[in-house]
């Protein structure tokens, strides 16, 4: 949802909604392709800053299925996520 020129909701909180839609898992193209729709800059590059940042902070777990695909997976047990906003979304 834009308003204007920027957005209301940050990438980073987009990606957990997304990934929180898709019960906890979900394949790093067919992210980027949502995540166009409302943020049509996104590119394989940026993903790849976001989720870097939300691999470190302990939100998701990235994990290699082929060559060129991967597998993102949302971190139930975590301090970054509060507890309220994963009980809701499972």
């Amino acid at each position: 949802m834009k308003t204007g020129i920027w957005n209301e909701k940050p990438v980073m909180n987009e990606i957990i909604d997304i990934i929180m839609s898709q019960k906890g898992e979900i394949v790093d193209q067919r992210l980027l392709e949502l995540l166009k729709k409302e943020y049509s800059y996104m590119n394989m590059i940026l993903l790849n800053e976001y989720l870097l940042k939300l691999e470190t902070m302990g939100a998701i777990y990235l994990q290699k299925i082929t060559k060129t695909k991967r597998m993102i997976t949302l971190i139930k047990n975590n301090n970054t996520i509060r507890k309220e906003v994963l009980e809701d979304s499972y």
